[in-house]
């Protein structure tokens, strides 16, 4: 998905003017009045639920996929603009938050006990009778999360200020992705295979571009860029308890958090101002990984 805002001259040859007292070119997906971690931005999710219960064989499986291609959000001030302002501002600004989800649960929690209960009554009441309970329980959940988000406000190269105050060129970034699977299985084998995946490709960048000609202001300079990123795997996997244990319990679970995240503010073009000029770049980044997988555990509480 793409939010812009975008102001250009297509045709270099005719070139494209504004005249205005200020100039605000801004691209969003949270709404200006809220604050930026409130429930707004786009907002991706994938769950995919399972269960089993059988006498001889159970099988059960959770797949979710979870990729998001493009999600960008950019503000730009485009080549070939002239822009008058009699002393205005300008402001270039790009904000972005995002959210992406996944969960595959193959035994989701109210179901463990359940499949349990399940496995102890099919178990002869007499030791003299011949053993009715699953000879195999295969649980298994792969959740996969694959995210790229951008946040660009940019001042191209070509681009001529009149009488312009102060410039300001922001963008904000506000960023999660998780990945939980969760599985379980009993029977006299128990096999229970879990994966967590988290991809994560995040950047956010705020540029006056490169030109040979240098901009005058009246007024303050700024360029800044805020990122806020969390990225999480979690797996877990349950193969038998202690109340109804599996002869051969077999349990492998693995969580894996791959996150890539730049955050830059880039001043490249001679600039004087009467004000003051200020760049600068902050992240607040968070990234974990688990996976707990267990044979013939404790069970939990009800």
């Amino acid at each position: 998905s793409r939010t812009r805002a975008l102001t250009s001259a297509t045709d270099p040859a005719a070139p494209v003017g504004i005249t205005a007292g200020s100039l605000t070119v801004r691209a969003g997906n949270e709404t200006p009045e809220a604050d930026f971690i409130e429930d707004n931005g786009n907002r991706f999710g994938a769950q995919a639920f399972a269960g089993q219960g059988a006498e001889q064989v159970g099988l059960s499986g959770a797949l979710a996929l979870n990729i998001v291609g493009t999600d960008e959000v950019r503000a730009e001030v485009g080549s070939g603009m002239t822009i008058t302002l009699g002393g205005g501002d300008i402001t270039v600004e790009a904000v972005a938050e995002s959210q992406a989800d996944t969960l595959a649960d193959a035994a989701p929690e109210e179901e463990i006990e359940t499949i349990f209960d399940a496995f102890m009554t099919l178990q002869p009441e007499d030791d003299e009778e011949e053993a009715a309970g699953p000879v195999l329980g295969v649980g298994g959940a792969l959740a996969l999360t694959v995210a790229n988000r951008d946040a660009v406000a940019l001042m191209q190269g070509g681009v001529v200020l009149i009488e312009a105050g102060a410039l300001t060129i922001n963008a904000g970034q506000s960023v999660s992705a998780t990945s939980s699977a969760n599985a379980a299985g009993a029977g006299g084998v128990s096999l229970v295979p879990t994966l967590a995946l988290t991809v994560s490709d995040s950047d956010v960048r705020a540029t006056l571009a490169s030109d040979p000609t240098a901009l005058s202001l009246a007024g303050d300079l700024s360029i800044t860029v805020n990122q806020a990123l969390e990225t999480e795997a979690v797996a877990t996997g349950e193969s038998g308890n202690e109340d109804d244990p599996a002869k051969v319990g077999i349990g492998m679970s693995a969580g894996l958090d791959i996150a890539v995240s730049d955050a830059m503010a880039l001043l490249d073009r001679d600039v004087t101002a009467t004000g003051n000029a200020t760049i600068t770049a902050e992240a607040e980044r968070s990234s974990r990984s688990g996976a707990t997988s267990g044979t013939n555990a404790t069970a939990g509480p009800e």
